[in-house]
């Protein structure tokens, strides 16, 4: 059984328990990641999307005007965040022929449990339908992670590989990511930051929203010690993320 089959069994398990205390509402969700990390280093930072899916928990907390619509969510759910990176490098015909420019692309594929802890405040517009925002961090742990790297080149000529002038496919890549601290392990496990958003409760039990991650830890291992490969080398990563997403409150 791998991470992903665990958090959903402990979502389902989570889900029931809440479901029977009263003043807590407890659901699912699922959605989109937009992640597009803050970086020092060359070349173009391109979003990745990813995904998310978990359980979401709603706390009712009682007051008085206007704290009556306030709330406490949390919950536990599996979240991807990454990086990508593209840039270009002219090559002098010396050094590798006729090949003029080299195109080189990475990409870090986290995956994440994801722990948030934020505030809730609902103002009803009707009925049916109230708008909400929402405040507070998250903690996050990562479980899995991913690299593909590679790079093109642009041939000025046909004369290294008669008839294939243009475009030609040349080095990839495709390997696990480690974490901790060592040599070997590109990034830290851990991921804390800020988190906030805006988003729809329709009918009392649908909601439709949007956040947005900023972490504020570095995350990259500056003991790790790259191979040949092509991927580049970071002093600083931090986690940026938006999340679309749709989530059912029992």
């Amino acid at each position: 059984m791998n991470v992903k089959h665990i958090l959903l069994s402990l979502s389902l398990l989570f889900s029931g328990f809440m479901e029977a205390n009263a003043g807590i509402r407890p659901g699912g969700k699922v959605g989109l990641t937009f992640a597009k990390e803050s970086v020092s280093s060359k070349g173009d930072v391109q979003y990745d999307i990813g995904m998310q899916y978990g359980t979401i928990v709603e706390f009712l907390l009682e007051g008085s005007f206007p704290f009556e619509n306030l709330y406490y969510e949390t919950g536990i759910s599996y979240f991807q965040k990454g990086i990508k990176t593209s840039f270009e490098s002219r090559v002098p015909p010396d050094d590798v022929g006729s090949f003029s420019t080299v195109s080189v692309f990475d990409r870090d594929r986290l995956g994440y449990i994801d722990i948030p802890f934020d505030l809730k405040y609902k103002i009803p517009l009707n009925n049916h339908l109230k708008v909400y925002g929402t405040f507070g961090g998250y903690f996050d742990i990562a479980v899995e992670g991913k690299n593909a790297s590679g790079c093109d080149f642009l041939l000025k000529s046909d004369l290294v590989y008669p008839g294939h002038s243009g475009q030609l496919s040349g080095y990839e890549n495709d390997t696990k990511i480690k974490f901790g601290t060592g040599s070997n392990d590109k990034y830290k496990r851990i991921d804390c930051g800020f988190r906030f958003g805006v988003g729809f409760e329709a009918v009392n039990h649908i909601l439709l929203g949007v956040t947005y991650s900023m972490g504020l830890n570095n995350i990259y291992n500056n003991n790790y010690q790259p191979g040949p490969a092509i991927n580049p080398v970071y002093s600083s990563v931090k986690n940026r993320v938006w999340s679309l997403y749709i989530a059912y409150l029992f």
